[in-house]
């Protein structure tokens, strides 16, 4: 690819940060040092959006007195917790750039890999009547090579997410890729019009066709402090992930219950034949006869009814119709 980038890459290109934040004191300003440092120095136009997920510490205090540095930081404060998907959506939906970055403020992904990023993203074709930069991919997503700074159980808890993920949903899942990533305009304008309240960007971005560029990185350890991110939030973000993608565990249980229900229908005709060529207690064959053939009835019913709930609940969605262009 050398060569095929001008003298001046970063021409015309508008920059916005997006970084969540839940009680980040002690890891903010390091962040937003190190953020601004790297493209000042490559003399990308930025935002830095500091999103405050309702922190209880002195994050939000540390975050305002940043823009007294001369930092280009705009600071939105949701008021309470929301979630870490919640704030990457408000960050999304304030960010004013032609290009948009997430990036979590821990430092655990380095945002020194943010210019060859965004490079991968910019196709510089400069001719004397088209000087405009031309985008080839509509996301560059960072994966981790390895996850040896994370603990044993969060790497294995990873490792089964991604496989159950894959399993369930069908979506073709890139193993170790979180949230840091950079995104076209369009493809932000794309996911803003998402009326869903809950959203799981790592799965939702692959599922809607976008050309997603995979970029290897190395995670560093934590710069400070201690992660919010417990194991409860991610058994959460795992079962959110198969709720918002797939509707296949309910279609599993309406699969189960008309397995059943035939079972209890042969089980019933079995009772029927039995009371007719041998002697058995008097009504029992008529009580045993009417309870099979009740109880085949309503888990039929359920498994019908699991498959009109799964219709509606993708009709729900309303999620945009598949991409395509005429070759």
């Amino acid at each position: 690819m050398e060569g095929s980038y001008n003298s001046a890459p970063f021409k015309g290109v508008c920059l916005s940060v997006v970084i969540p934040v839940f009680n980040e004191e002690e890891v903010i300003g390091e962040c937003v040092r190190r953020v601004s440092a790297i493209l000042n120095r490559e003399e990308i136009d930025h935002e830095i959006l500091i999103v405050n997920d309702g922190s209880t510490d002195e994050t939000l205090t540390r975050c305002l007195a940043l823009r007294s540095l001369g930092h280009k930081i705009r600071v939105i404060d949701l008021g309470k917790n929301y979630g870490h998907m919640q704030a990457l959506r408000s960050g999304l939906e304030a960010s004013e750039g032609n290009f948009i970055a997430t990036l979590d403020a821990d430092l655990q992904d380095p945002p020194e890999y943010m210019p060859e990023m965004l490079r991968h993203l910019i196709i510089s074709e400069r001719s004397e009547s088209n000087e405009d930069n031309q985008v080839e991919w509509d996301v560059v997503q960072a994966y981790r090579l390895d996850r040896s700074s994370d603990s044993f159980s969060k790497r294995k808890l990873a490792t089964i997410y991604y496989w159950i993920i894959s399993r369930l949903t069908g979506i073709k899942v890139i193993p170790h890729a979180a949230d840091f990533r950079i995104m076209s305009r369009q493809v932000v304008d794309e996911l803003k019009k998402l009326a869903e309240p809950k959203l799981v960007y790592r799965l939702l971005i692959p599922s809607l066709g976008f050309r997603i560029k995979e970029f290897p990185i190395t995670r560093s350890r934590r710069f400070a402090g201690n992660t919010s991110y417990t194991t409860r939030k991610m058994i959460g973000l795992a079962l959110e992930s198969v709720v918002s993608f797939t509707y296949r565990p309910l279609r599993i249980m309406s699969l189960l219950g008309l397995v059943i229900s035939f079972i209890l229908f042969l089980a019933a005709v079995c009772v029927f034949i039995i009371s007719i060529v041998s002697s058995t207690v008097p009504g029992w064959g008529s009580i045993v006869l009417l309870m099979l053939s009740v109880n085949s009835m309503l888990f039929a019913a359920i498994g019908l009814l699991g498959e009109y709930v799964g219709r509606i609940y993708e009709m729900s969605l309303s999620r945009p119709r598949p991409r395509w262009n005429e070759k």
